[in-house]
């Protein structure tokens, strides 16, 4: 099975940066709990403030597709998305052989 490698850039309204940070420290939390997540980091820009990375390593494709079913991803997409200035860009990654 191929870990599957997830970056998500997401960028804050200037006056939620501080709100951004905590609801994506904690869904980093609760996903770091999850079977399948091996690697869950969030980032932020040393140059643009309101900008955040999430670094994620997860065991499978499959692990990963469960995260997006879990209560606290919902939770927190729901409370995070008025706050962004615009759509996260999500990558996904595999290993080169």
């Amino acid at each position: 099975m191929n870990k599957l490698y997830v970056t998500a850039e997401v960028k804050a309204q200037s006056e939620h940066i501080q709100s951004v940070s905590s609801l994506l420290n904690t869904l980093a939390r609760h996903s770091l709990e999850e079977a399948g997540c091996d690697q869950y980091q969030i980032l932020q820009s040393n140059t643009e403030a309101d900008t955040f990375l999430t670094f994620e390593v997860w065991a499978s494709e499959e692990a990963e597709r469960e995260h997006w079913a879990t209560d606290h991803l919902k939770v927190t997409l729901e409370q995070l998305t008025p706050l962004l200035a615009g759509e996260p860009a999500i990558k996904k990654y595999n290993e080169t052989k």
